[in-house]
Formats: C-alpha cells, sequence, structure tokens
C-alpha cells in the first residue's frame, strides 16, 4: 500500500503550474505597460512616431531574436533556475527603465526587457512539459494563457491610474517590484521537493500516456 501511494502523483506539479501562471501574468503586465506608456513617454520627449516604433522594434527585435536562446538555457540550467534569472533580469531593466533619460535609454532597456522576457514562455512550457500530467496539460495550457489575458485587461487600469496619479516612472517601479516579489520564496520552497516526489510524478506521468 505504501508502495503505491509513493507512486501516486503528488500536489508539487499544482504549484508549478501556479508559478507558471504568475509568469505568463508578470510577462503581460510588463508588455501592457510598454505599449501604454511609451505614448505619455512620447509626448514628454517630444519624439515622433518613427522614432516611438524603432523604440517598441528594439523590444520586439529582442524578444524575437532571444526565444531560442532562451530556451536552450532552460534546458541547461532547468527551469526553476532559468525562470528565476529571467524574471530577476527582466524585472531590473523595467526598473531601470523608469529612470530613463533619452531615446537612446528607452532603446536600450526595452532591448534587455525583450531579451528577458524572451525565454519566459520556453521555460515555462518546459516546466509544464515535467511536471503536469499527460491527461492535464490541456488544462494547464489554458490556465496559463488566462492568466496572460488577465493581465492584458487589468493592466490598461493599473497603468493608466498610476501614470494619472503619479507620472509614467512609477508603473516601472511597480510592476518590476511584482516580479522580484515573485521569485525567491516560491522558487525556494519548490526547490526543496524530494527526489521521492519527482519520481512519483514521473512515473504517474508515464502510466497516463496513451499507448501508440
Amino acid at each position: 500500500m505504501s508502495s503505491d501511494a509513493s507512486q501516486s502523483p503528488t500536489r508539487v506539479r499544482h504549484t508549478v503550474l501556479g508559478l507558471v501562471v504568475m509568469v505568463y501574468f508578470i510577462t503581460y503586465l510588463d508588455r501592457v505597460l510598454l505599449s501604454n506608456a511609451l505614448p505619455v513617454i512620447q509626448k514628454q520627449f517630444g519624439f515622433s512616431i518613427g522614432t516611438l516604433g524603432l523604440i517598441l522594434g528594439c523590444y520586439n527585435w529582442a524578444y524575437a531574436i532571444f526565444q531560442i536562446p532562451g530556451g536552450w538555457f532552460g534546458d541547461r540550467v532547468g527551469p526553476r533556475i532559468a525562470l528565476a534569472s529571467v524574471v530577476i533580469w527582466w524585472s531590473f531593466f523595467t526598473f531601470i527603465t523608469g529612470f530613463s533619460m533619452s531615446v537612446t535609454m528607452l532603446m536600450v532597456c526595452l532591448f534587455l526587457i525583450g531579451m528577458g522576457e524572451a525565454g519566459a514562455f520556453p521555460i515555462s512550457n518546459r516546466a509544464l512539459s515535467r511536471w503536469m500530467l499527460p491527461t492535464e496539460r490541456g488544462m494547464a495550457q489554458g490556465t496559463t494563457h488566462a492568466g496572460s489575458r488577465l493581465a492584458g485587461a487589468a493592466a490598461p487600469v493599473l497603468v493608466a491610474t498610476l501614470i494619472a496619479a503619479y507620472g509614467w516612472h512609477v508603473p516601472f517601479f511597480a510592476f518590476a517590484g511584482v516580479g522580484v516579489v515573485w521569485e525567491p520564496d516560491d522558487l525556494e520552497s519548490t526547490s526543496r521537493t524530494s527526489t521521492a516526489q519527482k519520481s512519483a510524478d514521473g512515473r504517474a506521468a508515464r502510466e497516463l500516456t496513451p499507448s501508440k
């Protein structure tokens, strides 16, 4: 009986799913922050629509270029360390963006934010494929996408409220703080999961994989 219990899937996968949903949520918070704050920044700095396009292009090019390196990084060091690294990376440069004093600084900061955020989804997918049972992976993907869309719906109101009350700098500081708050304790508690628990989830996943 104890042998059967040891092979039962654990609840650790639900913690992992929760962490991944939060990563998706934070990623979209920052993404919507950029699109909503930049017109205000444009008005203050007085740069043209073309320059605004170049600034956004820095983020989008970095996001595209570093998708594959981000996935490789997750394979190389594992999803726990990789996710912690990229979240801290883009949160740091989101914070620095709040101090931007020039177009050049904006372009550099957005490029570096894009570098970090590029790894979020490939690494998260690796974590889900490792932990979620095959019969739950569709639900897990739906949950993560719901988290991102929720952030997309909530962020414009948050950004507009913060900008109206405190100026465009403060949302960058606040949203950077969300990433930093997410990372330390939750990932550390997940890292303490025993090898026996991981093995049980792995065995359960293999047993539930449909035979061909």
